[in-house]
């Protein structure tokens, strides 16, 4: 079985496949493993693009909603500007497919009702 995770950027661009597990080990085919289909390769190097710009986006949502929900804990004045913040960055993340615009409904309904039980105390 060969794995087609994580693969250096640059060597799908020169068409080589190095394979990396999820660790960072290198794993090679196996000596009598048949080659790779050319669709395979695109949709590889595809995904591998695809992972590395939807990443930032859900990265940049965590962090807001992290910022939100510390700053309602600590009950700081401007947790009503922090969840503002993560409701934007949810709605861009549903917006560009990162997240299922259920999901960031969802998510922004449950961040309102956290901080409206965090400013009724």
């Amino acid at each position: 079985m060969c794995y087609l995770i994580f693969c250096n950027v640059d060597n799908i661009v020169n068409r080589q496949m190095t394979f990396l597990s999820p660790f960072g080990k290198i794993l090679h085919p196996k000596p009598n493993h048949r080659s790779i289909p050319l669709p395979a390769q695109k949709a590889h190097r595809k995904s591998v693009k695809r992972y590395a710009r939807n990443l930032s986006v859900r990265r940049a949502t965590r962090t807001a909603i992290g910022r939100a929900r510390r700053a309602m804990a600590t009950g700081a004045s401007e947790s009503e500007e922090e969840v503002r913040r993560a409701m934007r960055q949810l709605d861009v993340a549903a917006r560009k497919g990162v997240l299922h615009k259920n999901n960031a409904s969802r998510r922004k309904a449950r961040l309102a009702a956290a901080l409206n039980r965090s400013s009724a105390d």
